[in-house]
């Protein structure tokens, strides 16, 4: 095996575990907010998922630098390239954001309307799902991006496609919050009217 498959090899590896890690982080993430909050021993597991994201990031970046140093001058024409890029570094930059700025404060997402801090409890959560759903996102786009063969697409087109997706995840989002919010509500409601 060749320098270039073996890095083709290695980037492939990044996309599957930032792939399949993204989504079991969102399918685990919204089960353990069943209960309207996330304990310890969940929190926990989600830090461990964070950082088996924060590995796929590296091992895509560390592989995509080496393939790009390989024929530069190729994949600088390549609007692909240069749009899968920029999904890259949206997924460091969230990938930090979610790393050091969200994941340690799961334990404080929970519903309480009437807490003390309920506006800054809503923020927390709010961060995370949105975070989650760029990371989603851009994980799934870049894979497509890798895994097309279209040739006559512009770096305009492949951005503008990636700025909807993100909007549509922002909103998704949002929605959900909403949605668990008015679910808690609910749920709330019911107990205090059986008791």
């Amino acid at each position: 095996m060749d320098i270039q498959n073996a890095l083709l090899t290695l980037h492939l590896f990044g996309f599957a575990i930032g792939v399949g890690g993204a989504t079991v982080t969102d399918v685990f993430f919204i089960k353990f907010l069943k209960d309207f909050r996330i304990s310890k021993h969940e929190a926990e597991f989600m830090r461990t998922l964070s950082r088996i994201l924060w590995a796929g990031v590296l091992i895509l970046s560390i592989s995509g630098l080496g393939l790009f140093l390989l024929d530069p001058a190729r994949l600088l024409a390549s609007s692909k390239f240069i749009a899968k890029m920029v999904v890259v570094l949206v997924l460091l930059i969230n990938g930090i954001f979610l790393h050091y700025y969200v994941t340690p404060t799961l334990q404080k997402i929970a519903f309480h309307e009437n807490h003390p801090q309920a506006l800054k409890l809503r923020q927390i959560r709010q961060r995370a799902f949105i975070s989650g759903g760029i990371s989603i996102t851009s994980w799934y786009y870049a894979f497509l991006l890798a895994m097309s063969r279209f040739k006559n697409i512009s770096i305009l087109e492949y951005v503008t496609i990636y700025g909807c997706l993100l909007v549509a995840a922002f909103s998704g989002a949002l929605l959900m919050d909403y949605r668990l919010t008015q679910a808690a509500k609910r749920v709330k409601s019911k107990g205090l009217a059986r008791s």
